[in-house]
């Protein structure tokens, strides 16, 4: 690291490139094994690696390893970082036609289906989320079962959840397709 402090920019490493290619091997591995919380945390240790390089990295990370990690996030119930994952796939090129065809078309699937939200329960009660109609899509109840596990570990939630009506203790709101973030607080201040 170049001498300066921490806020120096520094070039890759043999240490990293070894870092980068094993992470690589490992993601692919995890792929072919269906091990997606191995290949998620295996994608944030990549991107973890490429951030400390700086902006003036020789490295990036590649396109099949976003779309992988995308991939990751989907199987988790986490389609917010899927999303993100999509879009930096897509912003760091080198795929095919095909394959930025798929993103794109994923990408468009998720905005027609899913909406931003923020929720925080800053009441001392306990309180649940709740759709309205528990969708039929394994995906999409995947998706409501974490937020409603982060609810009631974290007392809130923001990212994507499917569209529809839900109820968060007494509040009860709606979420569209595509919409920006909308916050809901539970308890707050008057």
């Amino acid at each position: 690291m170049p001498e300066g402090g921490g806020d120096a920019l520094r070039e890759w490493s043999d240490v990293d490139t070894e870092d980068y290619n094993r992470l690589s091997g490992e993601i692919n591995a995890c792929l072919k094994n269906n091990a997606w919380e191995g290949l998620d945390s295996n994608y944030v240790e990549l991107t973890n690696l490429e951030a400390k390089a700086g902006a003036d990295r020789v490295k990036k990370v590649t396109f099949e390893n976003h779309y992988f990690g995308a991939q990751a996030a989907n199987r988790l119930g986490n389609i917010t970082h899927e999303k993100e994952r999509l879009e930096s796939a897509l912003t760091v090129g080198g795929a095919t036609e095909e394959e930025t065809g798929k993103a794109v078309a994923r990408l468009n699937e998720i905005k027609a289906t899913y909406g931003a939200v923020k929720i925080e329960n800053k009441s001392e009660k306990e309180a649940n989320l709740t759709p309205k109609e528990m969708p039929f899509a394994p995906e999409k109840q995947n998706v409501i079962k974490a937020a409603q596990l982060q609810v009631l570990s974290l007392k809130g939630y923001e990212g994507l959840l499917p569209a529809g009506r839900y109820t968060f203790g007494s509040l009860t709101f709606e979420v569209k397709e595509n919409q920006a973030k909308e916050t809901h607080v539970l308890g707050a201040s008057k």
